[in-house]
């Protein structure tokens, strides 16, 4: 068919409508939602401004069905047939449909959520219409993304002090006017009439903004499409890794991201832990490459990873056998990290590469006899801590993550063998644990998390309901001696107030509870909330009898409880 163009203009309503009714839809390879709240609210404040969001590209759907579809609202997928795909304009039409969407019912729209918190978009009515376009627009000025819980109610009074009108009630005539009566009750009939008009006439502007819609009538095939995508989005928001690869292999049929739904559907320890996709196509490498000397997945040979299937017979059925395998051996290698070294989440892991080689050997040693099987714990417990203390995994992660696969299959094969691979023989001095210790400045450091996970590993229960901490409750790491306890005890100590504002912050002074006892502490000095505590719960915590008594102070109990920890790391590095 010859190339065929057309392009017309389409009101931000229409937009959305054609989206709600599942006129419009993605192809089944398209990248999720990525742009960021400050990029929506801009997007908004362009169309209130009147101000040109460039061209909405869309594709004849009649004639490329194979190209799949994904509904912009979530549909069950037999039930539509859609009129065109979205080739160029995704994120800004999602950006629209999630502000901007009505529902039938005087209901907020759920918070948007980014980067593990949520926001809510309003509209600020302290700018009137005349001034919209005086405004700089360095910074969206009258869209407004603000953080909220999940499980927060709308205060709709205090909106009204704080003249915030959420924007999904302003799309809405209906709405607009309901969420004025609960704003403002104490306002006159004619102050909420003044009110309605200034949100009336955002409304129709954003309404009658029209954006033009350039139309492609032709057939496309599959791999044109992903790099007529890939071209597009050079430009704009970059695309990851495994975005350009979903748009590769779906002309083999692989649906790349609705196997990674699965995955974390399937194994929750990768939706727990956040894991990147693109792991388990490392994962997969390193265990195509099991038998050799030199393993490798470097982000250049994960984008060539579809070579590796090209001449196969079934190459569909085998790589989704293999990306199965890669996903449950990853979710083995977390599970490992909880149980055996107290990594209680995402946010305690000493360095997320490290799950990688881990899950490959987890792979490797599937069929090894189980009575080998303490061995290869005691084996591997050598490598996590050695890794951790000798910050393997600080830099040339992908080179360390291949060398570190190569030397624990190594190392882990069943047969008699004491001397560790040169490549992860981590030999520590007590002294060098102490330095390491020592040179944590910041909570993201690998021995920070690593430290603060030791007590998990031992067992170790909340000091006050006794519930244990490794099961699925909320950590919060606490100061064992708070920091207002401390800046008042440097205040009377001024020779020791450089050491104690030193050591304040290090995980020595830190320990894992429940949000509830972080509540029942809060400045409370060790020895009035630790009092009388079993002796049994301290030792995990490694902590001892002494820090129930008024009289030990803050430096002693450092120096001590470091001891302890110190001792606990070089019994790891040596069994």
């Amino acid at each position: 068919m010859q190339k065929e163009k057309s392009v017309t203009q389409l009101s931000i309503t229409d937009l959305v409508d054609k989206m709600k009714d599942n006129h419009v839809c993605l192809p089944s390879f398209q990248r999720d939602f990525v742009w960021k709240p400050d990029q929506m609210a801009k997007l908004l404040e362009s169309v209130i401004r009147h101000y040109p969001i460039g061209t909405i590209m869309l594709l004849v759907a009649k004639g490329n069905e194979d190209l799949g579809k994904l509904s912009f609202v979530n549909t069950d997928l037999n039930a539509f047939t859609p009129k065109h795909y979205v080739i160029d304009g995704q994120q800004r039409l999602k950006t629209f449909l999630m502000l901007l969407r009505s529902g039938g019912r005087f209901d907020p729209n759920p918070p948007f959520e980014h980067n593990g918190a949520n926001y809510k978009f309003f509209y600020k009515l302290a700018f009137p219409l005349s001034s919209i376009d005086k405004l700089s627009v360095d910074k969206p000025q009258f869209i407004v993304p603000q953080k909220t819980e999940d499980y927060e109610k709308d205060d709709y009074e205090q909106q009204g002090k704080d003249r915030l009108i959420p924007v999904e009630f302003m799309f809405s005539k209906k709405h607009s006017s309901s969420w004025v009566k609960r704003a403002f009750p104490r306002h006159k009939n004619l102050g909420r009439k003044h009110i309605l008009k200034n949100i009336s006439a955002i409304r129709s502007r954003i309404q009658n903004y029209s954006c033009p819609a350039e139309i492609i009538c032709m057939k496309l095939k599959a791999i044109h499409h992903a790099n007529m995508f890939r071209l597009l989005n050079e430009g704009g928001t970059d695309l990851t890794t495994f975005d350009l690869l979903a748009a590769r292999f779906n002309p083999d049929g692989i649906d790349l991201r609705t196997l990674w739904k699965v995955s974390c559907k399937n194994y929750q320890n990768l939706e727990q832990f956040k894991i990147d996709p693109i792991f388990v196509l490392k994962t997969m490498l390193l265990i195509k490459q099991h038998e050799e000397d030199n393993p490798t997945c470097t982000m250049r040979e994960v984008k060539g990873i579809r070579d590796y299937y090209a001449d196969e017979l079934g190459k569909r059925k085998l790589f989704e056998d293999d990306w199965r395998t890669a996903s449950r051996s990853l979710d083995k290698a977390i599970s490992m990290l909880k149980h055996e070294f107290g990594v209680a989440s995402r946010k305690y892991l000493p360095y997320s590469p490290m799950v990688i080689p881990l899950a490959a050997a987890l792979w490797h040693v599937r069929d090894y006899d189980e009575r080998y099987k303490g061995n290869m714990k005691e084996k591997l417990r050598r490598w996590y801590w050695g890794s951790v203390f000798n910050k393997a995994f600080e830099k040339s992660t992908d080179t360390q993550i291949g060398k570190h696969f190569a030397a624990l299959v190594e190392w882990l094969e069943p047969m008699t063998r004491t001397r560790i691979p040169t490549r992860i023989n981590f030999k520590m001095k007590k002294d060098e644990i102490i330095e390491s210790l020592d040179r944590i400045k910041t909570t993201a450091d690998a021995v920070y998390k690593a430290v603060l996970c030791m007590s998990l590993r031992q067992g170790a229960h909340d000091i006050f309901n006794k519930e244990y901490l490794g099961g699925d409750v909320r950590l919060h790491d606490h100061h064992i001696f708070p920091k207002n306890f401390l800046k008042s005890l440097m205040e009377k100590n001024p020779d020791s107030a450089r050491e104690i504002l030193d050591k304040m912050n290090h995980p020595i002074n830190r320990m894992l509870i429940t949000d509830n006892t972080n509540l029942e502490i809060k400045d409370k000095p060790p020895h009035r909330y630790l009092a009388d505590l079993d002796g049994r719960i301290l030792k995990r915590h490694f902590l001892f009898s002494e820090i129930a008594d008024d009289k030990i102070s803050f430096l002693d109990f450092f120096e001590k409880r470091k001891s302890l920890i110190v001792e606990y790391v070089f019994h790891q590095l040596i069994n």
